[in-house]
């Protein structure tokens, strides 16, 4: 088996090396992984818990693309969440016909990497794994387990989220990866879902295919968080799904075959234009500048919480 899993991460703690525990106690001779570390803060992945295994035979370590949202060439005040844009990342710098999301801090269940080998061999379908959070408060299940306890063959797009899932990269660039336009909103993984089953490509969920998210104590990456406008159901999240959810491909994401071939080239990725007329697409506001309301200021310095929709606080 030849895959990618892509990590991505904006937490301090993201425990890569649970991910790597993982991967050790599952591979089997011959498997050959190569992991992609997108992390939002620039770090080596041996400062986040990597550590070499026999079955990951190449680590590739980056930040996300340059974007409008995030990162050293941002043109708003403060970093923002932009899952998209890091997602894509990663299929830009993917070098093998096959790629896995991952959530940072989660561990894999046993039959995680039997289930992914299994959708590598078939490509059938894109699969999709629960995850089940362990919060302060207790452990929250994967809600989509109660609906198809033993999993959902042609689940449909809507099922597609929680940042576990695996498909061929072929059909990632079909559809132009995720859509840049759910930056810094979110529901990228669900957008995405939604395209490829509109490009014909059947979506399954799979219970062996689960992990275990740690979200207790002080993790939220305060300093990326979400941020939607306006009140429900009137607000931009409503609005993108009203948008996005019918679609094949991308609007807003660059072409990506474009950016993989530069990054074969060995050519920088292309860096917004600082002087652009950047404007939100929900409401045509200028994005130059855009920082956090009172509201949000007030949460961010309370440690709350990423922020969600209408600029309330919500968990993730």
């Amino acid at each position: 088996m030849k895959i990618t899993i892509a990590f991505i991460t904006a937490r301090e703690e993201p425990h890569l090396e649970w991910l790597c525990d993982g991967i050790e106690q599952q591979a089997k001779s011959g498997d050959k992984i190569e992991l992609i570390v997108v992390d939002a803060l620039g770090r080596p992945a041996k400062a986040i818990g990597y550590r070499s295994i026999k079955a990951i035979k190449e680590i590739v370590e980056t930040r996300p693309k340059p974007s409008i949202w995030q990162g050293p060439h941002r043109i708003t005040e403060h970093d923002f969440f932009a899952n998209a844009n890091a997602r894509n990342t990663a299929i830009v710098r993917c070098s093998t016909e096959y790629i896995c999301f991952l959530d940072d801090r989660c561990r894999l269940d046993p039959g995680w990497l039997d289930q992914i080998r299994l959708g590598a061999r078939k490509r059938e379908s894109v699969i999709c794994g629960p995850y089940d959070k362990h919060e302060d408060k207790g452990v929250s299940m994967d809600h989509r387990r109660q609906h198809a306890p033993q999993g959902k063959q042609n689940c449909g797009g809507g099922w597609c989220y929680g940042g576990n899932f695996a498909l061929p990269l072929k059909w990632l660039l079909e559809v132009n990866g995720c859509e840049e336009g759910c930056d810094p909103v979110g529901l990228e993984d669900c957008v995405l879902g939604h395209m490829l089953e509109n490009a014909g490509r059947r979506i399954d969920f799979i219970v062996g295919m689960s992990v275990q998210q740690d979200r207790r104590g002080f993790v939220h990456p305060l300093n990326f968080p979400r941020q939607d406008k306006g009140q429900s159901p009137n607000d931009k999240s409503h609005a993108l799904r009203d948008r996005f959810f019918r679609r094949k491909r991308t609007e807003f994401t660059p072409d990506l075959e474009q950016l993989r071939r530069r990054v074969d080239r060995k050519k920088p990725l292309p860096i917004p234009d600082p002087n652009g007329d950047h404007r939100d697409w929900y409401d045509g506001t200028a994005i130059r500048g855009i920082g956090l309301t009172q509201e949000e200021r007030v949460v961010r310095a309370r440690g709350i919480g990423e922020f969600g929709i209408s600029g309330q606080s919500r968990k993730s």
